[in-house]
């Protein structure tokens, strides 16, 4: 008997590990799954980011208005605050709209490229 246990032991180490394969059904539902938790994630960071450029924006308006307020009455400083303030606001747009793009573009469905079709294909023989 202990012979038998051994022997089925040694048996049992000598077949290779082999995985049993998953169907294609399951893989294809993993794969969606794995690729819709990466889309949260990046929409979660995307938000994220938004946000903190928001608050961000709003401390460098606060800030700007606070250094704004005693010089007010200078019109040429005031003019020079304005076209910082400009400045400043297309640029805090366009790293929105970059943010934005990136996100678009990063989760957008891949699309294949079609294939190219021959010139002249050749001729079908009859038989």
């Amino acid at each position: 008997m202990a012979l038998g246990s051994v022997g089925s032991a040694w048996a049992w180490q000598q077949k290779p590990a082999t995985q049993p394969s998953q169907s294609t059904a399951a893989n294809t539902a993993a794969n969606d799954a794995s690729e819709r938790y990466k889309q949260a994630v990046k929409q979660q960071q995307l938000n994220d980011q938004l946000q903190k450029n928001h608050l961000e924006n709003q401390l460098q308006q606060h800030s700007q208005n606070t250094a704004l307020a005693p010089s007010a009455k200078n019109p040429l400083l005031r003019q020079q605050f304005d076209d910082a303030d400009r400045a400043r606001e297309q640029r805090y747009r366009a790293g929105q709209q970059d943010l934005l793009d990136r996100y678009k573009n990063a989760v957008a469905p891949r699309v294949a490229p079609p294939l190219p079709q021959p010139a002249n294909p050749p001729p079908v023989q009859e038989q």
